[in-house]
């Protein structure tokens, strides 16, 4: 079976459109926690623009432009496909920023699995980004 492909996301350090900061919502974020894939072909930036957000609806990023046009093809396609943060970077004394690396995979792909090291940063008690309490960020 074919493995989804692994996307690197961008834009992590900026603010939401609801006021909230997507390196907190990216602090209760862990590898294996499903999110969405939104088009925006209206993105004034990028026609392609794809964004990324947990389920509830928190953004943490967009894929990177030079990785979305076949994505965004395949979703306008309405290909069915699925989408999990694979890997959280930073959050450390050295690298405070947070980035993530999210993984697709469409019919016949499978998600790698996420290797327990591939969480950079502290965990927080609230756990996975998908809780309810982060409803509150």
């Amino acid at each position: 079976m074919a493995k989804a492909r692994i996307y690197d996301i961008v834009g992590e350090s900026q603010i939401n459109k609801d006021g909230s900061a997507r390196q907190t919502v990216l602090r209760h974020c862990e590898p294996g926690d499903p999110v969405k894939l939104l088009r925006e072909p209206k993105n004034a930036h990028d026609r392609n623009a794809i964004f990324v957000t947990t389920l509830n609806g928190r953004g943490v990023g967009y894929i990177k432009r030079d990785e979305a046009p076949e994505l965004a093809r395949r979703l306008d396609a309405h290909e069915k496909c699925s989408a999990q943060i694979q890997k959280i970077k930073g959050g450390m004394e050295d690298y405070p920023s947070y980035g993530v690396m999210v993984s697709v995979a469409f019919v016949g792909e499978t998600h790698p699995k996420p290797d327990p090291l591939a969480i950079m940063h502290l965990t927080t008690p609230l756990g996975g980004c998908n809780q309810d309490a982060c409803l509150a960020i």
